[in-house]
């Protein structure tokens, strides 16, 4: 009975988002998705890569689903804004999973109910969903799904959610090492030659079966570029997200070129190595653990907390070291921190990452017609030494509780 009062809570929480939530879509890119729409409608799915889209193939699925209901690009357009619930669905999907972690862990099924509102009424994540109409809620929650299979040992089902992930939206791979780490244990435990074929198999099917229609169509290529070239489209040194690069020039880094060389590199590789070095040192005590795992030295399993602050670290770092970053691609952070907030009862990160998210996204948006943008809060630089806060306090809380043993471990030594 407790069940379905729940269930009948959020079906109508839905039905409210749905009702209250604006009926157009702030993005630019909602032209770009009518067009597509209405081309995939009359020249069939197969063709959808001949329209110009830039979007990887799970999207075009969406785009065609949509153009299903509306046969004229005039309809299109003028309810283009239903796209939202589809994001909205995925970010009940994703809050539900929180709900489901937070409930295996302490078997309260009041949090269990009220775990999920701390995603799902956050601001932040129904700014970009329902305001903006982007759809990176929908990467956020194929990305815990699969994250969440792997600590569960599901080594097949979880890979293809990650698949899923990334055939959804490129950034997708920056969890690839994190995921790897986790389910390698696993991995060595169950696979025989058998296994591995099928599961090799299953994933390489699945791949085949997304991007089949496009095949067919011709447009294997077309579809090959947009993969390639997904991280050079717009080849600035920022895209609007308000990162270190705004404390590293003194210009605007939305109007330099990434492909400017410092020291013989250029910016969009420097980037890059930063990204990796801050990777691996939000990585290191997982990789730690895993190889004593596999080699004997220890039993001790990856920490769920760990892999937590692990996937929010890897959205904001992403974000914060990598060139070419839209103000919008540390959104995966928030369903990782959310989950890491009410798992362990600590909130301050999830907050001020989440005010520096809508911050950043009013700046660019400029939903609230505030006047002027030009203020000390809505400062690109400020934004950003945010945003650091966020990722030093999670740094410390990876690492401090291994501070704190050595230091115990060290003065029970001395006596």
């Amino acid at each position: 009975m407790k069940r379905l009062q729940n269930a009948v809570v959020y079906a109508l929480l839905f039905l409210v988002l749905c009702l209250i939530m604006p009926r157009y879509a702030a993005s630019g890119d909602t032209a770009y998705w009518i067009r597509w729409s209405d081309y995939i409608f009359h020249n069939g799915l197969i063709n959808a890569y001949k329209s110009e889209t830039n979007y990887m193939p799970l999207y075009q699925y969406v785009m065609f689903f949509f153009g299903l209901f509306f046969t004229k690009a005039q309809a299109m357009a003028e309810h283009i804004y239903l796209l939202k619930i589809i994001t909205l669905a995925f970010d009940f999907i994703g809050a539900l999973l929180i709900g489901r972690i937070v409930y295996e862990k302490y078997k309260d099924s009041g949090l269990k109910f009220k775990a999920p509102l701390f995603y799902l009424l956050n601001f932040a994540v129904l700014f970009n969903s329902l305001i903006w109409a982007q759809v990176d809620g929908i990467m956020a929650t194929l990305t815990l799904i699969s994250i969440y299979f792997s600590l569960k040992e599901r080594v097949f089902i979880s890979g293809v959610f990650l698949l899923l992930a990334i055939n959804m939206k490129l950034q997708g791979i920056a969890f690839i090492p994190l995921y790897l780490l986790i389910i390698f244990p696993a991995f060595l435990k169950q696979v025989t030659a058998k296994k591995f074929f099928t599961w090799a198999g299953g994933i390489i099917l699945i791949q085949l079966l997304i991007i089949l229609p496009f095949v067919i169509g011709g447009d294997l290529r077309k579809l090959g570029s947009v993969v390639i070239t997904s991280f050079g489209s717009y080849p600035m040194v920022s895209v609007m997200a308000y990162n270190i690069w705004y404390w590293l020039m003194p210009e605007n880094p939305s109007e330099i070129s990434n492909k400017i060389r410092v020291l013989g590199i250029s910016y969009k590789n420097w980037g890059t190595i930063l990204f990796i070095m801050t990777s691996l040192v939000a990585l290191f005590p997982i990789i730690k653990k895993v190889f004593m795992l596999v080699f004997g030295r220890s039993s001790q399993r990856v920490n769920d907390r760990e892999v937590f602050i692990c996937g929010a670290l890897i959205s904001l770092i992403f974000f914060f070291f990598n060139t070419e970053m839209h103000e919008r691609y540390s959104h995966p952070a928030l369903i990782f921190l959310a989950l890491y907030s009410v798992y362990t009862g600590r909130y301050l990160v999830y907050v001020i990452t989440s005010l520096a998210y809508i911050i950043n996204l009013e700046s660019v948006i400029h939903f609230f017609k505030l006047g002027s943008y030009q203020g000390f809060i809505f400062n690109p630089r400020f934004v950003a030494v945010i945003y650091f806060i966020a990722i030093l306090l999670l740094y410390i809380d990876m690492y401090q509780i291994r501070v704190r043993k050595l230091f115990i471990r060290s003065r029970a030594e001395a006596k």
